[in-house]
């Protein structure tokens, strides 16, 4: 076989008539069958490596939820019951990380209120100093205040080009 290589399902003992490539894993360069969905294949890892998630250095074993990390948490672990009660099983489940850590900094599980906002506004940037306990209210106050901010800096920004294009001499303090 080639990298690259095409087959149906059949063909390979998949059983589906679905295409699959043949190609190599992006993390460990493993060679495997990849369904290919939409032409374009539905995986660049193999199972092993996408369960892992490279960039994260708090806590190993996370994968990626709507862009935050969500770190798998056994049924008998202290920290079991702020698992999503939809994504529960009797095995474990998966927790978002962010919590997770805040959870274990103040020595308590969170209340489903509590939100966990990322400073810098990174999604999977789950250093303590980034992360803030809030309640949601808070949490929407914020969120209204700082685009307003962020808003209102790039009007002043571009003021600020206009009147230095019409020769007008703006001082930056």
């Amino acid at each position: 076989m080639e990298i690259g290589e095409i087959k149906r399902g059949y063909e390979i003992g998949k059983g589906t008539g679905w295409n699959y490539i043949w190609q190599a894993c992006s993390g460990c360069g493993k060679l495997r069958w990849v369904c290919i969905r939409r032409d374009s294949p539905i995986s660049y890892r193999c199972v092993s490596c996408g369960s892992r998630n490279r960039k994260s250095k708090q806590i190993k074993g996370s994968v990626k939820n709507n862009g935050y990390n969500a770190v798998w948490v056994s049924s008998d672990d202290f920290f079991f019951e702020m698992v999503p009660i939809k994504c529960r099983t009797k095995m474990g489940g998966y927790v978002p990380e962010h919590r997770l850590i805040m959870a274990k900094n103040i020595g308590r599980n969170l209340h489903s209120w509590e939100i966990i906002h990322h400073k810098n506004y990174i999604k999977d940037d789950n250093r303590l100093e980034n992360l803030q306990l809030i309640t949601s209210d808070k949490h929407n106050q914020m969120t209204i205040l700082e685009s307003m901010i962020h808003r209102l800096q790039a009007e002043n920004t571009e003021l600020r080009v206009r009147l230095k294009d019409a020769g007008i001499i703006v001082t930056i303090r």
